[in-house]
């Protein structure tokens, strides 16, 4: 890779880093209100706009892109996503500097709180899980239903 194209991609991390920060001044970290979960979510959304758009060129997204309007902002906003997945789980070493070779998720919780990494939301639940457990707590199962309390 050449210095002109090292100055290209420079150029345009640093334009989905300046709508990074137009955006979280509107929205805040609304991108990962349910932890990764939402995270990944914003990333799928992100990427379905993008098939349908390639799907309406024969899959050739650099017409996509060109041709179809959103396309380039639904990728510069997909890319934006990842930067700041990659952010979430990137690591601080003793020097200041930011590594990926081991992200704290990986670290143990009390690793995570020594090196000063906030706990995870106080109360949160997988929608999918709370609502299962609601269910079972509602609706007893085929075996708990007595003949004749269902007529």
């Amino acid at each position: 890779m050449n210095a002109h194209e090292v100055n290209k991609l420079s150029s345009i991390v640093a334009e989905v880093v300046a709508i990074l920060e137009i955006k979280d001044d509107a929205y805040g970290s609304s991108w990962k209100s349910k932890g990764g979960y939402s995270a990944f979510f914003n990333l799928e959304r992100k990427s379905s706009r993008l098939e349908t758009a390639a799907a309406a060129c024969q899959y050739d997204i650099f017409k996509a892109c060109i041709e179809i309007p959103g396309t380039l902002d639904a990728l510069k906003d997909l890319i934006g996503y990842a930067i700041l997945i990659i952010a979430e789980v990137a690591m601080e070493d003793d020097e200041g500097k930011f590594v990926l070779h081991k992200a704290k998720m990986q670290m143990s919780i009390d690793e995570r709180v020594m090196a000063g990494y906030e706990p995870e939301p106080q109360g949160y639940v997988d929608q999918d899980q709370e609502w299962e457990q609601q269910k079972d707590r509602e609706m007893p199962s085929a075996w708990e239903i007595k003949p004749g309390l269902t007529d």
